[in-house]
C-alpha cells in the first residue's frame, strides 16, 4: 500500500481544503491565544509576586524555566522532567533574534495551541469522526475553559495535552495498521517527559498495541531515552532534579474523603470545559488574590453556564455510553476509559487546584464525546457541540476577564481604582523616603511621603491626615497639599538613635518618629486659628500599602489585619469603619465597630476632635525580627557624627540626612544602590561609595562591619561582574581600614587588597577575554545578556578594556583600578610586602601615562570619565588644564547660567563632577550645583534626590505593593547621597594629593562664610581626624594622627589669616 492510500485508509474521505482548513484555524487559533496573552497583568507571569496566583499555577517558574538556562526553577523537571530542554532553545533562539523574553515565551506558547489544535483535529479523524465533526470538536476544545485559562499563560500542561492526545492516536491508528516500535518510544518517551503521571497513558497505549513483554522492553527504552535526554539537560540547566525518587509532592496529597471525590469529580467533567463562578480564596505572601473555582458549582455563572453545562453532560453522558457500547475500537475505548479513571484516581489523592491540571483531561473528554458522534446519536452529539460552542466561548471569556481583573498586583489594582475614582484622594506617590531601623529587613522599614503620609512597612497600609470642614466635608489631605505648602526636615534627639520626620502646614504640624522595634509614633498640633479639623486616615493604599482586610475598634484601640495595633491620644470623637470604593464612602458614617473586606479595601476614618495635640502609637503585634547588627553600635545616630557650625544651617542638615539615608536603608549586611525595595541586593559599584562615605562621617563600627562582604567577595551586584569592582573595593576598603586604625585589621585585610589589585594586573595584561561567576540577583532586562559573565577584554593602548554597565567606559574603569593600586601600594608598603608595592608601583605609573595619553576623543567623550579624573583617583593631577577646558564644555552644555536646561536624571554624576569642579579650584561651580540640588529635592527638606527617569533597574518588588504607582526615578538613590556627603566633607577639608599630601582646610567655604564663626569637629580624612575653628580671623586646627602634613587655607580665607596647628598623636 502506498503512502497515499495509507493516509486515504487512516483519513477516509480527506480532502485538501479540509487540510488548509484545519491549518487556518490553528493559525487563527495561535493568534488569537497570542492576544489573550495580553490580557493579563505581565508581573503576574514575570515577577514572584503572582505565585499561587492563577489557580495555584506557577507562572513565574515556568516563565524562567522558558527564559533563563541559569534559574533555579529547573528543579521542577522532577515532575516535567524535560520540559525546559523542549521549550528553553525555542525562546531562547528568539532572543538571538532580538526579540525580548516575554515576547518570546508569548509567541511560543501561541505556537503550542496551533499545535495543539492540529494534533486534536488528527486524533478525531484518526478514530473514525467525520471532517466537520473532528474540526466541530478541535474548535469546541479551544473554547473551553481549560484552555482558555491554560493555554494563554506559560505553563507545562498544554505540552502534556498533546502527549496525551498522540498517545491515543497511535492507539487509534492500530485499527488502521500496526505501528512500528520507535512510534511507540516516542509516544511512551513523550507522555513521559512532559509530565511523569501522564506515563500512564503512554504505558497504556502500547500495552493494548503490543505483548506485554514487548510493552515491558518499549517501556524500558523510553525511560532510558528520557533519562539520556535528562543528562543533556541537566548538563544545559544545573539546577535540574531527577524525575525519579522526589518525595516533594506529598504536601498535595488528600485523603479521598466523600467531599473531596466529589469536588474532584466536579471539576473534572465541568470546571474543565465551563467556567464557573470565580473565587478569591485568600492572598499570598506579596498582598495578590488567589484565584479558584475548586469548590464552584456547574453553571453557577448564570444562564449562559447553565446552558453550556447541560449540553455538555449531555454529550458526556452519550459519550460513556458509547465508550461501553460501541462497536471496535475496543483497544482506544480501553485505553480512554483507564486513563480517565486513572486521572481521576490521581487528582482525587493529589492537587489542591483540580482546574489546575485541566488540560490533561481536556483530550481524554473530548474524545469521549466525540466516540459518541460514532453512535446513531451522532447528530445530537455534533448539534450539541456547535450549540455549545458560542455558549461556552462567551462564558468562559467573561470568567477570563474576570479572572484578569482580579489577577493584577497591588500596584495594578491601585492604579485601575485611581481611574475607576479619578475624584477620590490618593496618597501623593512622589518623594518617598525610607524611615527604618539600620539592617532591618525591606519589608519591615516604613516610607514616608511628603505632608505626613506614611506606611509603618512595606505592603502593609496607609496613614494620611485629612482635613475637613466643621460640617465633615473634606477640604484637603496631607497628600494633596501642594509641596509648596509645605516644610520637612529630619530631627535628632537624645532619645532616638533614629530621626524624626517634622512635617508643618499652615493647618498642622506632624512629627512621625521610631518608637522602639516594630512601632511609630505621630504627633499632630493643630494652630488656634485653624478652622479645618484632622481626621486620620488608615486605609489599604499609601507610601507602601497594602491590602486591609480587618479592622476591628474596641472604643481605645483600632487593630488592623490582626497585626497592627494602633492607640491616640486623647481618645477621638468617632472612628467610621467601611469599604472604600463604596458610594460616598468618604463621608458614610457607620456604626460598626468592625468590618472585613474580602478585597482588601477596608479603611478605618478617625475624627480626632476639638483638642489641638494628639497622638498616635502604630505598634507591630507579631514578633519583629531583631536586625543582625550588634546594639554596639546600634544607638550611634543615623547622621554624620560630624559637629558642624557654619552659617547655613543647609549645609550641616543636608550632610546629616544623606547619611540617615544610608544607614536607614542597610538590608542586614547589605548596602543597597537606593531605594531598598527596588533593589533587592547589594551593588558593589554604589556600595563602595556609601562605605566611604560612612566611614569618613564617623560610623567606623558599621563600616568595619559592611567591610568584610566588600572584601570577601570581588564581584556582586546586578549587572554581573564589572571591571571597576577591584579598585573601587580596594579603595573602599581601606578608607575604611584608615578609619579602624588597627594592625589586625589591616592584616586581615591584606589578602584580600592583594588579590584584587594582582586582579587590576591581569585585566591589564590578558591575552584573552577574562569571565567571573555572576553573584547575587541580576536585574531581570539583563539575565539573557551574552556579555553578563563578562570583565575584560585584552586591553588597548595600555588600557583596561572592561565592562562596566553594559558598555565601556575605559577612561573610569582605569582611573578607579589606578586609585585602588595606590590604595593597595599604601597598605603593602605599611605591612612590610615590598615586593608586592614595587611591582604595582610601576603598574600604576604605566597606567597613569596611558590614561593621559588616551583623555582624548573618543575615549574622553564618555561622561563617566568626569565623575572619576581627580575624584576620587587623583589621576588627571598633571592633566588638569585639559580637565578643565573639557569640564567647562560640558558645563555649557548642560546649563544656562547656574541652572540644569533639564532635570539631570543622573544626580551623583553632576555631584561628582562639582567634586572635580572642587579640587581644580572653581568652587563657585561646585556651589551652583549644591544649592541646585538643594532647591531641587525629591523630599523637600529631606535632602533626597532620585537615579533615573523611571523605576531604573526593578527587579519588580513595588508591584506587589499599593503604593508608588509611577515613579519619576528611584528616590532615595544612595550613589547620589554617599556622593553629596563626601563632596560636603570635602569642602570643608580633604588631603590635596596632587600637591604631595597636602591637607586643604575649608576650600569649599563661600566668602560670605569668612565674616562669621565657624567650626568643625570630627572629620576624617586619610587616617587623620582633624577639627578646625574659625575665629577672629584665626584658624585653630587640631589634627589627630601620626602623620605631620602640610596645611594651607582655602580660596576664601584671607592671606593674613593666622593659622594655629596642634597635632595630637593617636
Amino acid at each position: 500500500m502506498n503512502y497515499a492510500s495509507k493516509v486515504r485508509n487512516v483519513f477516509p474521505g480527506l480532502r485538501r481544503n479540509e487540510v488548509l482548513l484545519a491549518i487556518a484555524i490553528s493559525i487563527v487559533a495561535g493568534l488569537s491565544y497570542f492576544t489573550l496573552y495580553g490580557f493579563h497583568d505581565k508581573s503576574l507571569i514575570t515577577t514572584s509576586g503572582g505565585n499561587n496566583v492563577w489557580f495555584q499555577g506557577d507562572l513565574r517558574r515556568n516563565y524562567q524555566n522558558m527564559t533563563d538556562n541559569s534559574s533555579s526553577s529547573h528543579y521542577r523537571v522532577q515532575v516535567h522532567p524535560l520540559h525546559s530542554l523542549a521549550t528553553y532553545p525555542l525562546v531562547s533562539s528568539m532572543a538571538r533574534l532580538g526579540v525580548g523574553p516575554y515576547l518570546s515565551v508569548r509567541i511560543v506558547s501561541s505556537c503550542f495551541v496551533s499545535i495543539w489544535f492540529l494534533t486534536a483535529w488528527i486524533l478525531f479523524r484518526i478514530i473514525g469522526c467525520l471532517p466537520s465533526d473532528a474540526l466541530c470538536f478541535s474548535l469546541f476544545g479551544l473554547c473551553s475553559s481549560a484552555a482558555i485559562f491554560w493555554m494563554a499563560v506559560p505553563e507545562t500542561y498544554v505540552l502534556g495535552s498533546i502527549s496525551i492526545m498522540m498517545c491515543l492516536a497511535l492507539v487509534g491508528y492500530s485499527k488502521h495498521s500496526p505501528s512500528p516500535d520507535w512510534a511507540f518510544v516516542a509516544a511512551n518517551s513523550f507522555s513521559l517527559s512532559m509530565t511523569v503521571t501522564n506515563w500512564m497513558v503512554g504505558i497504556l497505549a502500547t500495552l493494548y498495541g503490543n505483548s506485554k513483554r514487548r510493552t515491558a522492553v518499549i517501556t524500558l527504552v523510553s525511560l532510558s531515552v528520557v533519562t539520556l535526554l535528562w543528562g543533556l539537560q541537566k548538563y544545559i540547566f544545573p539546577a535540574a532534579e531527577f524525575f525519579i525518587g522526589s518525595r516533594g509532592e506529598v504536601a498535595y496529597l488528600f485523603l479521598p474523603k466523600l467531599d473531596r471525590v466529589l469536588t474532584v469529580l466536579n471539576a473534572f467533567v465541568f470546571h474543565t470545559v465551563v467556567s464557573p463562578t470565580l473565587n478569591v480564596i485568600g492572598f499570598n505572601g506579596n498582598n495578590w488574590p488567589l484565584l479558584s473555582v475548586q469548590t464552584s458549582l456547574p453553571g453557577s455563572t448564570g444562564m449562559l453556564g447553565i446552558l453550556a453545562s447541560v449540553a455538555w453532560a449531555v454529550s458526556v453522558a452519550v459519550g460513556a455510553w458509547a465508550l461501553f457500547s460501541l462497536n471496535g475500537l475496543f483497544p482506544l475505548r480501553a485505553v480512554l476509559a483507564l486513563s480517565l479513571l486513572g486521572q481521576l484516581a490521581l487528582h482525587t489523592l493529589y492537587g489542591e487546584e483540580t482546574f489546575l491540571y485541566s488540560v490533561h483531561f481536556l483530550p481524554l473528554l473530548l474524545t469521549l464525546v466525540a466516540l459518541g458522534s460514532l453512535t446513531r446519536f451522532r447528530l445530537y452529539v455534533v448539534a450539541l457541540t456547535v450549540f455549545a460552542i458560542p455558549l461556552t466561548a462567551f462564558n468562559n471569556w467573561e470568567q477570563f476577564k474576570e479572572a484578569n481583573d482580579l489577577a493584577i498586583s497591588p500596584r495594578s489594582e491601585m492604579r485601575k481604582n485611581i481611574n475607576l475614582r479619578p475624584y477620590d484622594p490618593w496618597p501623593r506617590g512622589n518623594g518617598h523616603v525610607v524611615l527604618a531601623v539600620p539592617g532591618s529587613k525591606e519589608i519591615d522599614k516604613a516610607y514616608y511621603e511628603p505632608g505626613g503620609g506614611f506606611s509603618p512597612g512595606a505592603r502593609t497600609f496607609g496613614i494620611s491626615i485629612w482635613l475637613t470642614d466643621r460640617d465633615g466635608n473634606l477640604a484637603s489631605t496631607s497628600d494633596s497639599l501642594d509641596i509648596s505648602q509645605i516644610t520637612q526636615k529630619f530631627n535628632w534627639t537624645s532619645d532616638s538613635s533614629l530621626p524624626e520626620i517634622i512635617a508643618r502646614s499652615k493647618y498642622y504640624d506632624a512629627v512621625w518618629k521610631n518608637n522602639g522595634l516594630g512601632s511609630w509614633r505621630l504627633d499632630i498640633n493643630t494652630p488656634p486659628n485653624s478652622t479645618l479639623l484632622p481626621s486620620l486616615l488608615f486605609r489599604s493604599v499609601g507610601p507602601a500599602g497594602g491590602a486591609m482586610r480587618d479592622v476591628v475598634w474596641n472604643s481605645k484601640t483600632l487593630l488592623i489585619n490582626k497585626r497592627w495595633l494602633v492607640t491616640i491620644t486623647p481618645t477621638p470623637k468617632n472612628v467610621y469603619l467601611g469599604e472604600e470604593g463604596k458610594s460616598d464612602w468618604i463621608h458614610v458614617k457607620s456604626t460598626a465597630e468592625e468590618f472585613t473586606s474580602k478585597s482588601g479595601w477596608a479603611y478605618a476614618r478617625i475624627e480626632l476632635g476639638d483638642s489641638r495635640t494628639w497622638s498616635a502609637i502604630v505598634k507591630d503585634m507579631s514578633e519583629v525580627e531583631d536586625p543582625w547588627f550588634d546594639i554596639e553600635w546600634n544607638h550611634s545616630p543615623a547622621r554624620s557624627d560630624l559637629h558642624i557650625q557654619v552659617p547655613d544651617e543647609r549645609f550641616s542638615q543636608s550632610l546629616d540626612s544623606q547619611i540617615a539615608h544610608l544607614m536607614m536603608s542597610i538590608v542586614g549586611r547589605e548596602t543597597r544602590p537606593g531605594d531598598p525595595l527596588n533593589y533587592p541586593s547589594a551593588w558593589q559599584r554604589d556600595g563602595a561609595y556609601v562605605l566611604v562615605a560612612l566611614a569618613r562621617a564617623g560610623k567606623i563600627d558599621l563600616a568595619r562591619k559592611l567591610a568584610k562582604d566588600f572584601a570577601e567577595r570581588d564581584f556582586f551586584g546586578g549587572f554581573g561582574p564589572e571591571a571597576d569592582a577591584p579598585g573601587l573595593g580596594i579603595w573602599a576598603l581601606m578608607a575604611t581600614a584608615e578609619q579602624v586604625q588597627l594592625t589586625d585589621f589591616y592584616n586581615w585585610l591584606w589578602p584580600h587588597i592583594r588579590r584584587k589589585a594582582n586582579f587590576i594586573d591581569m585585566m591589564l595584561n590578558t591575552k584573552s577575554t577574562i569571565h567571573q561567576k555572576v553573584v547575587g540577583p541580576i536585574v531581570p532586562r539583563y539575565i539573557k545578556d551574552p556579555d553578563l559573565t563578562l570583565v575584560a577584554e585584552p586591553p588597548r593602548d595600555g588600557l583596561i578594556l572592561g565592562k562596566m554597565h553594559h558598555h565601556r567606559p575605559a577612561l573610569f574603569i582605569n582611573a578607579v583600578s589606578f586609585q585602588g593600586l595606590r590604595d593597595a601600594i599604601k597598605l603593602a608598603r605599611k605591612l612590610g610586602y615590598t615586593q608586592d608595592a614595587e611591582r604595582w608601583e610601576v603598574t600604576a605609573k604605566h597606567l597613569k601615562m596611558a590614561w593621559e595619553k588616551s583623555f582624548r576623543p573618543p575615549w574622553s567623550d564618555n561622561p563617566l570619565t568626569y565623575i572619576s579624573a581627580l575624584w576620587p583617583s587623583w589621576i588627571a593631577t598633571d592633566t588638569r588644564e585639559e580637565l578643565e577646558e573639557h569640564l567647562t564644555k560640558r558645563w555649557a552644555k548642560k546649563h544656562t547660567g547656574h541652572n540644569y536646561t533639564t532635570r539631570p536624571p543622573w544626580p551623583y554624576f553632576e555631584i561628582a563632577e562639582a567634586h572635580q569642579w572642587l579640587y581644580l579650584g572653581k568652587t563657585e561651580r561646585t556651589w551652583s550645583t549644591l544649592q541646585w540640588f538643594w532647591d531641587n529635592q525629591s523630599s523637600p527638606g529631606l535632602y533626597s534626590w532620585w537615579g533615573g527617569e523611571s523605576e531604573e533597574n526593578s527587579f519588580g518588588s513595588w508591584e506587589n505593593v499599593r503604593g508608588w504607582v509611577s515613579p519619576a526615578g528611584v528616590t532615595p538613590h544612595h550613589w547620589t547621597a554617599a556622593e553629596m556627603a563626601l563632596l560636603q566633607m570635602d569642602m570643608l577639608g580633604y588631603i590635596d594629593d596632587a600637591s604631595h599630601s597636602e591637607l586643604v582646610i575649608g576650600d569649599g567655604v563661600p566668602a560670605e562664610w569668612i565674616t562669621q564663626d565657624m567650626s568643625v569637629k570630627g572629620l576624617r580624612l586619610n587616617g587623620l581626624k582633624v577639627d578646625w575653628q574659625w575665629q577672629d580671623r584665626i584658624m585653630t586646627i587640631h589634627i589627630k594622627g601620626t602623620n605631620r602634613i602640610d596645611v594651607k587655607l582655602g580660596a576664601s580665607f584671607p592671606e593674613s589669616a593666622k593659622v594655629k596647628i596642634f597635632y595630637l598623636d593617636s
